[in-house]
């Protein structure tokens, strides 16, 4: 699954904004990528739509936001971000008292990668643009950054087109193998 929403928006994603065939997360402050549900995509939203179901059922209110704390929207990640990041080893606990931890990794880090792992597979550049919320090729191309891992590869597929080609025939010969004209 690709992560393109912006951590420092106000506001969740709502469940108006969401199609059956193309899921829309719309934000109100930010960009406003598209994302093809895939089937484990797909598979997640329909639990989430179950459970805000059951949430709404249970309060006797609407809860329009797609993800939630019980029925309320979700203000801030931070603190659940910190957590993970710890968990994953992409954090260092810098003091105790007060607690106070470096972050290894953003959440914005993770977009450059989808960027990378689209590429990787194949996807055509106007799809991952789309996807990831990308207006221009521009920024597109900031995001599209090769690493040493995809250098190695076109290194060896460089290789491997040299060792296949066969020296081509002369066509141009010096003038002293010339044949003689009578």
């Amino acid at each position: 699954m690709y992560s393109c929403m912006k951590v420092s928006s106000p506001s969740a994603p709502y469940w108006c904004t969401c199609t059956s065939s193309w899921k829309r997360i719309a934000r109100a402050v930010g960009s406003r990528p598209e994302i093809r549900a895939g089937l484990k995509l797909r598979a997640i939203l329909e639990r989430q739509r179950e459970r805000t179901a059951a949430v709404s059922k249970e309060t006797g209110r609407i809860v329009p936001w797609v993800f939630h704390r019980s029925g309320r929207p979700i203000r801030s990640t931070r603190r659940t971000w910190l957590t993970a990041c710890l968990k994953a080893g992409f954090a260092q606990v810098v003091s105790e008292k007060p607690r106070k931890v470096k972050l290894l990794r953003i959440p914005h880090d993770f977009r450059r990668t989808a960027v990378r792992n689209l590429k990787r597979a194949g996807v055509p550049r106007s799809t991952a643009m789309k996807m990831v919320g990308h207006k221009t090729e521009s920024v597109y191309r900031r995001y599209a950054i090769a690493d040493e891992g995809m250098l190695r590869d076109g290194g060896t597929k460089l290789e491997a087109l040299h060792q296949t080609d066969q020296p081509a025939e002369r066509t141009v010969i010096p003038i002293s193998e010339a044949p003689k004209r009578a």
